[in-house]
């Protein structure tokens, strides 16, 4: 029996040996790093997690999270801080109704030397409401202002509806969900970007049977309309003496409103041709030519009367 007891005894300190020394100066190390670091407080954000019946939903005045105060070494409360949490309160027994529910301190996983020393609130007053679903339309929504020179001809979401569920006080009131604003500073051409809900929804609804959209946003220039009087009529192709019923003409053009900034009476080129005109009278269509981008919309008069002498 004492040669057994001796043989065990052996065993425990020889056995390991490498292994047991590396624990022992693990945990000496960590008792100096506490023993050594200076005393903090700290104050953590920590979110709530309510769990209700499938058909049931926390109310939108709930508190969504809790500040807790944690004191602790230096060393170890960066830790703490950066160690995710959530605490988790269970309402699936609950019905519909208000109810104070005192929040467990004791759900944080800490490190080693840090703990709770206060818990705001400590006590949260829950609502909880039957979940309702309703069918919405989709909005998008912008922020700035489109280049110079360009306007929104037409937008379009998709999809253009959504089913959203949450609160009944909340969800039955809703006709329509918009999407996170899209800056149009940088847009000057037809587009289409991804786009989830507005963030204002996060704590508002539950969820939505989608959260991510198309937007497609239709841009053009923006046009004007410009008449221009007296424009000087050239002729093509005189081979002799012509009489011609009018030598001017009254343009009237249309461009994108950047084209037509730097747009001038010396841009127009009005012309008729009488290359083949034989001796005596016909009516000449005038020939507007134009920059590109710069659109003719009238010239008055269309036709001018040219009588070719013999």
């Amino acid at each position: 029996m004492r040669r057994r007891a001796k043989l065990l005894l052996y065993t425990m300190f020889t056995k390991n040996v490498s292994l047991k020394i590396t624990a022992v100066v693990i945990t000496l190390l960590l008792w100096f790093i506490v023993t050594s670091s200076r005393t903090v407080e700290m104050v953590k954000k920590v979110p709530i997690n309510f769990i209700t019946a499938q058909d049931l939903v926390v109310g939108v005045d709930t508190p969504r999270d809790a500040d807790v105060r944690l004191t602790g070494p230096s060393a170890f409360m960066r830790k703490a801080m950066e160690r995710p949490n959530v605490m988790n309160v269970d309402l699936r027994d609950k019905k519909p109704g208000f109810y104070v529910y005192k929040l467990n301190e004791n759900q944080i996983n800490l490190p080693l030397g840090v703990k709770v020393i206060g818990l705001y609130p400590s006590d949260i007053s829950v609502r909880i409401e039957p979940l309702k679903s309703k069918n919405v339309k989709v909005v998008p929504s912008f922020v700035g202002d489109l280049p110079q020179g360009y306007k929104i001809k037409a937008t379009s979401v998709e999809p253009s509806s959504i089913e959203v569920r949450g609160p009944e006080s909340v969800v039955s009131k809703m006709e329509d969900v918009y999407t996170e604003m899209v800056d149009l500073n940088q847009v000057n051409k037809p587009t289409s970007r991804t786009v989830g809900l507005d963030p204002k929804y996060k704590d508002k609804i539950k969820d939505a049977s989608q959260d991510k959209f198309t937007l497609y946003i239709d841009v053009v220039p923006f046009v004007v309309t410009q008449k221009f009087y007296g424009i000087k009529v050239n002729v093509v192709g005189a081979a002799g003496k012509y009489k011609t019923s009018a030598n001017k003409v009254n343009v009237t053009v249309l461009g994108p409103k950047l084209l037509m900034e730097k747009f001038t009476v010396s841009d127009i080129n009005a012309t008729i041709d009488i290359s083949f005109n034989a001796p005596g009278s016909a009516d000449e269509d005038v020939v507007v030519k134009l920059p590109e981008g710069i659109n003719l919309v009238s010239v008055e008069p269309k036709k001018i009367n040219v009588v070719v002498e013999r």
